[in-house]
């Protein structure tokens, strides 16, 4: 149920960024702090894609994988489908 829920909410979100094209603004409260940036998607840069590209593949450890099995059999569905 709570997968449900979470799985509801980030593609409400989603949806709302995509159909109302939200303008990028500052978040933080101090005007001369650091930018906290939300809305819009950033240019894919060759930069960027090196980002993402250097992130680890995600390894599950046998911990992990038993809880994610009991998730299964509890709600019949692999978490977040």
């Amino acid at each position: 149920m709570k997968v449900t829920i979470k799985s509801l909410i980030i593609c409400s979100a989603i949806s709302l960024t995509l159909i109302v094209n939200a303008q990028t603004i500052n978040c933080n409260p101090d005007p001369n702090g650091e930018e906290w940036i939300a809305g819009g998607l950033p240019e894919l840069t060759p930069e960027i894609l090196n980002q993402l590209e250097a992130i680890p593949e995600l390894e599950l450890n046998s911990k992990s994988i038993l809880t994610s099995r009991s998730l299964i059999s509890t709600f019949g569905t692999q978490p977040g489908a």
